[in-house]
């Protein structure tokens, strides 16, 4: 391959981008990804902020990285990590992605364990809960409803009644509908 064809990305590549960049980038991301739009964090980090990759190598890290199981935006951000810097890059996005958020979840869940019994603390929690059930509608909008079965439909509304009218919560809804759902279509399909 002559300089002719070696591409912005690679020559970047080929001059190794710090571990002390990497963890800078990755912790802001880390601390500050909660609820999703990571692939677009990493697509600016990469394409637009740094060049790292041009954008039919962005592509082409979002496709493998979809095959790999886990979360897809994080796999495309330990592959970009990995082609930067190798293992050392990946282990350094790892840690910076996980440890910023699961140190933030911690905090909030002992502060919890403190306040659970304000008032305040009560109502914050009950707007969650309206705002997570407003999410996981609007979630669904997005799915083919029009590939849904009526039992999945009936399903969709018992959730939702749970959770309003029973304050059923949603950590438990949501893998009972999903557990109801899994031998709903099993047995629809014995018969």
């Amino acid at each position: 391959m002559d300089d002719q064809e070696i591409t912005r990305s690679q020559k970047l590549r080929r001059r190794k981008v710090s571990l002390r960049l990497i963890l800078k980038e990755y912790f802001l991301i880390g601390i500050t990804g909660f609820g999703g739009g990571l692939q677009g964090r990493f697509y600016h980090l990469a394409v637009s902020k740094y060049g790292w990759l041009c954008e039919e190598e962005f592509a082409e890290v979002n496709a493998s990285a979809s095959l790999a199981p886990g979360g897809n935006a994080s796999n495309v951000g330990l592959e970009i990590a990995r082609r930067l810097r190798g293992l050392p890059g990946m282990f350094a996005a790892y840690f910076c992605l996980v440890v910023p958020g699961s140190l933030v979840m911690v905090a909030a869940g002992a502060t919890y364990e403190i306040y659970r019994n304000e008032a305040a603390v009560q109502g914050a929690l009950q707007g969650l809960q309206c705002a997570a059930t407003a999410l996981i509608l609007y979630s669904a909008t997005k799915l083919n409803l029009s590939q849904w079965t009526f039992g999945e439909y009936l399903l969709a509304a018992l959730a939702c009644l749970a959770m309003v009218s029973l304050k059923a919560p949603l950590w438990l809804v949501l893998p009972l509908g999903a557990l109801l759902n899994l031998a709903r279509r099993r047995w629809v399909r014995r018969l």
